[in-house]
């Protein structure tokens, strides 16, 4: 009789487990891309930073305009974000195939 019980139990708690495994493993490579994601904002900030530093000197040294660097800049960025985003669209798109499969 105990041991019918424990089955029972056990089927139970098998479809559970199997949805919380799923689950782990969906927010682990979401964690992942999320790193990523920081990983890269950092480094392109400090890309961002190292060119403005230059333009400044730029803009000493030949006098030109501060504002057209930086709409120069802001347009680089838009397109790289517009870039990264399809990039993150995509890997999510394949994440969500591959967790419900």
């Amino acid at each position: 009789f105990k041991f019918e019980r424990y089955l029972a139990a056990n089927e139970q708690t098998g479809p559970s487990n199997k949805e919380l495994r799923n689950m782990i493993s969906s927010l682990q490579a979401h964690n992942t891309l999320l790193k990523n994601e920081v990983s890269r904002s950092k480094k392109h900030a400090s890309e961002l930073a190292s060119q403005i530093s230059k333009w400044k000197d730029k803009q000493v040294l030949e006098g030109t305009d501060a504002m057209e660097l930086v709409k120069e800049l802001v347009v680089k960025k838009e397109e790289k974000d517009t870039d990264d985003e399809q990039k993150r669209k995509k890997y999510r798109l394949r994440l969500c195939v591959d967790t419900t499969a």
